[in-house]
């Protein structure tokens, strides 16, 4: 195989610190330490350092650090205050045993032009936002930060040369979720051309390809997953069987598409190519991807979040919507709610094309 072609930046990348050296002697996730750590941390995870070569995607280390953010849960908007997070370098082992068997999991993964400080802003964000939706309920976070740094002033090579990237950065989520307990369900909220990342993921995990590569037998622990596809950079037709991630339904209890028909930035996403296909987080799954799909159909919800999020596609215009949070819950606490939201919406008994606004009482209500 061949390496991707390498671009040389015109801007300088900026990079994570490598963690210091830790302790050899985790604290057992038993413990009353431990347990206090649960309630009040979250974890960023780093493929800045790693390779992302496609030759040796999956070399080089996955930079793990716990946050410290007690005072995330101020009164304050969080569009107006930034808390510094104190950081602690982990090992692998550390980390293991930082999580506690059987409480979900939840991975946020930014999209393309992000920093690492942005990354890290973004982690806290994340954290709260998720949290604040259900307080007394146990969830750990676990913020995703892939190499996203803008590399030329061409914005149609860069983003096409980092959506390829983020599809290989699969290869470092699927390293991710063998740390992580069997018996903890995760659950994925992605951004942008993260989606991209976790879409891959889920296609290789179901025993797909991506660029002429799979992950190695016995990889999969076997743990449940759920989705959350937010301002979605991913071809509306690429979960259909036999497409570039056709196999990506099989390896997933539901995934939930917020689709905003007034993104801005997804309005230019079919022009990148010739054979582009326009993305599922503007004009969301159609009536032909729902047949091609089967049954397979009905593991795909849709909301219309054009009303909250209005013309924006940054992360930030979703991680401030609390009531946001609050109707997507189910689907990161891994919860049976039976008063769902009326807007999230699956496909009807037909398989009919999933229409928005006006259109709630044509469509199947989901009871997760």
């Amino acid at each position: 195989m061949t390496a991707l072609p390498v671009l040389f930046p015109l801007i300088a990348c900026a990079q994570p610190p490598a963690p210091a050296a830790v302790a050899e002697n985790p604290i057992p996730a038993d413990s009353p330490t431990a347990a206090h750590e649960v309630d009040h941390r979250f974890w960023i995870v780093s493929s800045r350092r790693a390779s992302q070569k496609r030759d040796r995607i999956g070399c080089g280390p996955l930079d793990v650090w716990t946050a410290d953010c007690s005072q995330c849960f101020s009164n304050c908007s969080p569009r107006h205050i930034s808390i510094p997070t104190v950081r602690s370098p982990l090992g692998e082992k550390e980390f293991q045993h930082a999580l506690t068997p059987g409480v979900p999991v939840c991975i946020v993964i930014h999209g393309s032009y992000v920093e690492w400080d942005r990354a890290d802003d973004y982690s806290w964000k994340a954290y709260r936002w998720l949290k604040q939706a259900r307080p007394h309920e146990p969830l750990h976070v676990i913020a995703f930060s892939w190499p996203s740094d803008p590399l030329t002033f061409v914005p149609n090579i860069d983003f096409n040369v980092l959506g390829k990237r983020a599809a290989l950065n699969a290869f470092y989520l699927a390293r991710l979720l063998q740390q992580i307990p069997p018996e903890s369900p995760v659950s994925f909220f992605a951004h942008s051309q993260g989606t991209r990342s976790v879409t891959a993921l889920l296609h290789l995990l179901a025993g797909g390809t991506v660029q002429g590569y799979q992950l190695p037998a016995g990889t999969d622990r076997g743990h449940r997953i759920r989705v959350v596809l937010a301002a979605a950079a991913v071809d509306h037709d690429w979960l259909n069987p036999g497409n570039l991630y056709g196999r990506a339904l099989c390896r997933t209890e539901a995934v939930l598409n917020l689709v905003n028909q007034h993104d801005w930035a997804l309005g230019f996403y079919h022009l990148r190519s010739l054979n582009s296909k326009h993305a599922v987080g503007r004009s969301g799954f159609r009536h032909s991807d729902y047949q091609c799909m089967g049954p397979l159909a009905y593991r795909i919800h849709q909301m219309d979040v054009t009303r909250e999020i209005g013309t924006g596609h940054n992360l930030q215009r979703y991680l401030s919507r609390n009531d946001l949070a609050a109707a997507i819950a189910p689907y990161h606490y891994f919860s049976n709610q039976q008063n769902t939201p009326a807007r999230i919406l699956a496909p009807p008994s037909d398989v009919q094309p999933t229409r928005y606004a006006g259109e709630e009482t044509r469509q199947r209500a989901v009871n997760r």
